[in-house]
Formats: structure tokens, sequence, C-alpha cells
């Protein structure tokens, strides 16, 4: 199966709804995207399909150009979440580990300098016990990891 790619989208479309809506008949419009596709066929099918799913029988919409080029995660424009329902998804359990910020204690002996006490509880630190609420825990953003080998398909058996 190919990797998916991040595409940029920008999609111009005319309207036709009835009176009384935001959108003015036959208004032109135009919107940017990101959508994550195996190819930019694919991403260009993607997007027409979410556009198709907005038409019902008081609104019609009709996309007239739709322009996919490669984009990064430092592309910037006006974000839209393409649907992926085109190509079907499905879910994906995943196995992570993550760092976060929270408060524990830990029994030290009761001679220790509070600096002998730190360095105490770094050599012990699974004697710690959480004394956070446990929604208070602060995890930290950006740490976070994926084990690969220990991820499978929610519709997959588990394995082991």
């Amino acid at each position: 199966m190919p990797n998916n790619v991040l595409f940029k989208a920008t999609v111009r479309f005319t309207q036709t709804v009835m009176p009384g809506t935001n959108y003015q008949q036959g208004s032109i419009e135009t919107e940017s995207g990101f959508v994550t596709a195996p190819d930019a066929a694919a991403a260009e099918q993607i997007v027409r399909k979410h556009y198709e799913q907005m038409n019902s029988a008081n609104h019609v919409v009709d996309v007239t150009a739709c322009e996919v080029t490669p984009a990064d995660k430092s592309s910037t424009g006006f974000f839209v979440r393409f649907n992926l329902s085109a190509v079907g998804e499905r879910e994906l359990v995943l196995a992570m580990t993550c760092k976060a910020y929270y408060t524990a204690s830990c029994k030290v002996p009761a001679n220790l300098s509070l600096d002998d006490a730190i360095e105490y509880a770094k050599a012990h630190y699974d004697l710690a016990e959480l004394t956070a609420d446990p929604d208070s825990i602060e995890l930290l953003s950006g740490e976070e990891v994926v084990h690969a080998a220990e991820c499978r398909f929610a519709d997959e058996t588990e394995v082991g």
C-alpha cells in the first residue's frame, strides 16, 4: 500500500441555494485546505467527493476547478479538513508513550537533606506514588512516540 502524502487543495466552486441563506444564488467561492492521499489524483477525488456530499434538495455545489499541489506542515492557508469518506477510513489502535508533568510522593530516609532526598528519589522513582488528580496530569506535547510494532487496525484480531 502506498504511503499517504500531504496535499494542499484549492477549490473554486459555485453554489446555488434557496433564498434566506448566507450565500447568494450562484455565488462563486474559493476554499483551500489540506488532504492526505497516496497521490494527487486520489487527493482530488477526495476533495471533489467532499463537495458532492454537500449537495441537497436546496443546496447545489458545483466544483469548477480543483488544484492539488504537494504541501508540508509549514503550508499556510484557510484550513478545511476534507472528508475521508470518499476512500473510506479505518480506526488505527496506537501503542504510544509520552512524557507528562505531574506530582508524586516518595518516602525517603528522614536524615537526608533536600538535595540528597531528590537524588534518592531519582534512584528509586519506582517507589513514587501519584498524588496528583489524574485529570491534572499535563502531557508534554511533541514528546509522544508511536510504537509501530504494537499498532493494529481496530477491526483486526489483537496479536498475543
